[in-house]
């Protein structure tokens, strides 16, 4: 199933990977567009329940999330240096 990963605020040119099943699965370089709050978009397919990391190719952040079915859109913000996650069943919109 498609999950899309929004990459949203606080982002200034980091590159990350997604990992999936220990293979990457994307790579994407995120810079915040304040006009619309959004670095990046990008869409994987992965299975329900899936284990997924996103990781700064630089090695200073790292998280994972476990991907649903029924929440098929991933938020991430950076704050102070964190990675912040949402899961939402919800098209994030944006102007």
């Amino acid at each position: 199933m498609p999950i899309e990963f929004h990459f949203q605020e606080g982002f200034s040119g980091q590159t990350f990977e997604i990992i999936a099943s220990a293979s990457i699965c994307a790579t994407v370089t995120a810079r915040t567009r304040y006009q619309i709050n959004l670095a990046h978009i990008e869409t994987i397919e992965l299975n329900d329940s899936d284990e997924v990391v996103i990781r700064e190719r630089a090695g200073q952040i790292e998280t994972s999330v476990q991907i649903h079915h029924n929440k098929p859109f991933v938020i991430l913000n950076l704050v102070n240096g964190k990675l912040q996650i949402e899961e939402t069943s919800q098209s994030p919109g944006y102007v």
